[in-house]
C-alpha cells in the first residue's frame, strides 16, 4: 500500500534555500527524512534505516512504517503519516492512505491552500505584534525572515518595512483609496470568473 501526501509548499522551500535568516524545515522521524515537493507525491508504506549503537557494532536495520505500529512491550509507536500530520498538517500538508480520486483531490487542495494561508497569516501576525512591542520600548527582534517575507508575497499585504507601507504612513488616505480599489477589482474578478459559463466537453 502506497501513501499519497499533498503539500502546498516545497518543504524545504527550493525558492528560500541560500538566503539569509532562512533555517531549512524538513520532515524527520525516526532516522527517516522525507523532503515534500509543492503539490503531490507519493510514499511507500516502508522504509528501512541503519543504526549502529556503537562504532564497534555492526549496523542493524529498523523498518519504519507510514502507520501506527505497537513495539514489543506493545507500546503504541506513531507512524510516519502521523507525525507528518501532527507536525505539518496545520501548514496545509494533506495524507492519504490511497490515491484520491480526480474530485477528491481537488477539493483537499482547496482546503490545503485555505490551511496554508491561515498558517502564513499567523506569521505575518506575530511579525507584526513583535513591532508593535518594539514600538512601546520591549527589546524583541524585528529583523524580518526570508519565510515571514514571503508570505506578505504569498498573501498580497504590504510589508510594514516596504516604500509603500512608508508612504501609507506619511499619506493615509491616498494609500486606504488605493487598497480599496485593489480590493474592488479582486471582487469583480472573482464575480466575473464565477458567472462565466462552464467550458463544454469537446465532441
Amino acid at each position: 500500500m502506497a501513501y499519497w501526501v499533498y503539500s502546498p509548499e516545497a518543504l524545504p522551500n527550493t525558492e528560500l534555500r541560500g538566503k539569509p535568516g532562512y533555517n531549512p524545515e524538513c520532515f524527520q522521524w525516526n532516522g527517516v527524512r522525507l523532503p515534500l515537493v509543492a503539490g503531490w507525491q507519493k510514499f511507500q508504506e516502508t522504509f528501512f534505516v541503519h543504526r549502529r549503537e556503537s562504532w564497534r557494532d555492526r549496523p542493524k536495520r529498523d523498518t519504519i512504517l507510514m502507520d501506527d505500529s505497537e513495539d514489543d512491550q506493545g507500546r503504541n509507536v506513531k507512524g510516519l503519516a502521523t507525525m507528518l500530520k501532527e507536525r505539518f498538517g496545520n501548514r496545509g500538508v494533506v495524507v492519504c492512505e490511497k490515491e484520491p480520486q480526480p474530485s477528491e483531490k481537488l477539493k483537499l487542495e482547496q482546503q490545503a491552500q485555505e490551511a496554508n494561508l491561515a498558517f502564513r497569516m499567523r506569521f505575518i501576525e506575530q511579525y507584526e505584534e513583535r513591532l508593535k512591542k518594539r514600538a512601546v520600548g520591549e527589546l524583541v527582534p524585528t529583523e524580518v525572515t526570508a519565510y515571514e517575507d514571503q508570505c506578505y508575497d504569498v498573501l498580497g499585504l504590504v510589508k510594514p518595512y516596504s516604500v509603500e507601507a512608508m508612504r501609507a504612513t506619511r499619506h493615509p488616505g491616498e494609500a486606504v483609496g488605493e487598497q480599496i480599489v485593489a480590493a474592488l477589482d479582486r471582487l469583480l474578478a472573482r464575480r466575473e470568473a464565477e458567472r462565466a459559463p462552464a467550458p463544454q466537453p469537446a465532441h
